[in-house]
């Protein structure tokens, strides 16, 4: 091939020459390798990889055989292997172990980077309750600084690489109630440089019923010093959702992680956070969070916090901290993703099929196992049948204790707010404490939602508090007491003409009477309504009800256990007229809670 290059008898001399030299030098340097190779005292490099090892595990290595190759490297393969610790909280058994040994470490005579491979190995470890792990900020810390500082001692490989093919793995202890948590069989991976100054690790597991996929990348320790961030990230995919971290990690002087966080949850895990709260319906889109996060043992701390959920939007700053060895959650949020529709679920729930009171616990903390201090705001929010708008929401829960406020919102043209409070007693019962108030309400609005009943208007206040105390929502219903009252000025009353009725007065049937009144309208000066409630029963206590010519007051109960309205309503002359009885008609106001029937009956108007 030189010959056909253009090129004078010198320069061809010398390129064949060069090449022959070159051949040579290879052929050279493959038969030294090859002496290298053979000569070296691999039961020495044997001794020296098991010793760091067992160093490095605390465990102490065993097999049965072994045997030595040096294709396509130098490796000693091992079979029927196990590494077990003494206070049996660590073993490792595989049929076949590999360890692979590197040529730089041949060249300079010191193991440092040995790689070492299973195939379906049987892991078995005792580290005890998996969530100890996450049970707060410091703990995550911890952990990730034990694993940073795990490389940086003394006398450890500069480079290790261990894989391991179709590992079964299981962490006794670790599951729930103290049984096992089976993790295989899956695929691991974990490099470690001295050079980069970095553990890259990976466990995945594509079989089973519980598929996931785990990487991250950390720093070791020493590679911190002097406050220099270095490259970390996490990733984690499970139960269709996915976190992932992706940042640096720095020193000063703890470990602290900064970076974006980003979070999508899917369907299965929404619903075993949420459980009957999570109203979503399957195979959607799945909740997205993204923020920028700062990790270290005081605490995480969230900024440019957004939440995305079926098209909505919440935004805002959150931090997590650790408050009495729990996990407690503040945040200030704001945007539309607050509908109301969790609140709803939970109203619904508060009765049984057959809509009577449920024999459960009253449960107000949508997360049991983290205290929380929420703010948020809401353009809209459903609670119940009313529209609320300009919401200002508040959730406060700590163990035993939760207390969920509406601060301010509006309802039509006038303000509502309302706060529940739970509190768990030490004789397993639950005191509870209600209050609800409202200014400037649209009331034709207001009641006709709230009991359908559309046909008074007008501006009015409404305020109630109350207190109950039992085991379940049935008993604490029946228990509350407290008081309330409903004022409402210059409103109308829709439907029936009462002067009319009153000029009908006399008549020998309610019917005749109330149909020449039908139709027509009435004015009034001023409603109010006193309430009592006594061991689940509203009593009004004083009630007024002034118009031109006709006053009304209000007698009975509603009777919360049954969920019943056994009221009636006297309506009586406000002028005496001589011969005329003062009372004139009456109504009986009776049926479910939600939906009373209004229906008239002289008969209350003989009663002595």
């Amino acid at each position: 091939m030189i010959d056909r290059l253009k090129l004078t008898p010198q320069v061809r001399t010398m390129l064949r020459r060069g090449l022959i030299a070159s051949g040579v030098l290879g052929l050279l340097a493959i038969i030294g390798l090859a002496i290298l190779v053979g000569t070296r005292d691999y039961a020495a490099i044997e001794r020296e990889v098991i010793a760091r090892l067992e160093q490095d595990t605390g465990a102490i290595f065993s097999f049965e055989s072994k045997t030595q190759s040096f294709l396509p490297g130098p490796s000693l393969n091992y079979s029927n292997v196990r590494f077990s610790r003494n206070d049996s909280t660590f073993s490792l058994t595989a049929p076949e172990l590999k360890v692979s040994i590197q040529l730089r470490d041949l060249l300079d005579g010191a193991v440092d980077g040995p790689v070492i491979s299973m195939e379906k190995p049987r892991i078995r470890a005792r580290i005890g309750a998996a969530d100890r792990f996450v049970r707060s900020p410091r703990t995550i810390s911890e952990l990730a600084d034990w694993i940073s500082e795990r490389f940086d001692r003394p006398g450890r490989f500069k480079r290790l690489t261990i894989t391991a093919r179709e590992a079964d793995i299981v962490l006794e202890d670790s599951g729930p109630a103290g049984s096992a948590l089976d993790l295989g069989p899956a695929d691991l991976q974990l490099r470690y440089s001295e050079r980069r100054g970095r553990i890259d690790a990976m466990a995945r597991r594509d079989k089973g019923n519980l598929p996931f996929d785990l990487t991250f990348v950390l720093p070791v320790r020493q590679a911190l010093t002097g406050g220099k961030p270095r490259t970390a990230s996490l990733s984690v995919n499970a139960l269709g959702s996915r976190l992932a971290f992706s940042g640096n990690a720095r020193r000063e002087p703890d470990l602290a992680l900064v970076g974006k966080f980003e979070l999508s949850l899917g369907d299965l895990l929404e619903r075993l956070v949420l459980g009957e709260k999570s109203s979503r319906p399957m195979a959607i889109e799945p909740t997205g969070v993204s923020a920028n996060m700062v990790l270290d043992p005081r605490g995480i701390g969230l900024e440019a916090l957004v939440v995305n959920r079926q098209g909505r939007q919440l935004t805002g700053i959150a931090a997590l901290r650790e408050i009495n060895g729990r996990w407690g959650l503040s945040a200030t949020l704001a945007g539309d993703l607050v509908d109301g529709n969790v609140a709803s679920v939970s109203l619904e729930a508060l009765r049984a099929p057959g809509n009577a009171w449920s024999a459960r616990p009253l449960t107000l903390n949508p997360l049991a196992g983290i205290d929380l201090d929420i703010r948020l705001s809401t353009k809209e929010f459903r609670l119940a049948s009313l529209p609320l708008s300009q919401v200002a929401l508040s959730i406060l829960t700590r163990k035993g204790r939760a207390e969920y406020a509406i601060v301010d919102s509006k309802l039509g043209p006038g303000s509502f707010k309302a706060r529940v409070s739970v509190t768990e007693a030490a004789d397993m019962n639950q005191d509870v404490k209600l209050m609800v108030s409202g200014e400037k309400l649209d009331m034709s609005s207001v009641l006709g939602q709230a009991l359908g009943l559309n046909r008074i208007s007008g501006t009015g206040t409404l305020v109630l508090q109350a207190e109950g105390r039992g085991t379940s929502i049935r008993d604490i219903v029946g228990s509350l007491s407290g008081s309330g009252a409903l004022e409402v000025k210059s409103g109308e009353v829709t439907g029936i003409d009462l002067q009319k009725l009153l000029a009908r007065s006399g008549g020998s049937s309610a019917d005749i009477m109330l149909v020449g009144a039908l139709g027509g309208k009435t004015a009034f000066e001023n409603m109010l309504i006193n309430v009592a409630l006594r061991e689940g029963r509203i009593e009004p206590v004083g009630s007024t009800f002034v118009s031109a010519k006709v006053t009304a007051s209000l007698e009975g109960t509603i009777e919360l256990r049954e969920q019943m309205h056994k009221l009636a309503l006297i309506l009586r002359r406000r002028i005496e007229e001589p011969g005329q009885p003062m009372d004139f008609f009456a109504f009986r106001m009776e049926g479910p809670l939600f939906a009373p029937a209004l229906k008239p009956d002289l008969r209350l108007l003989n009663r002595s």
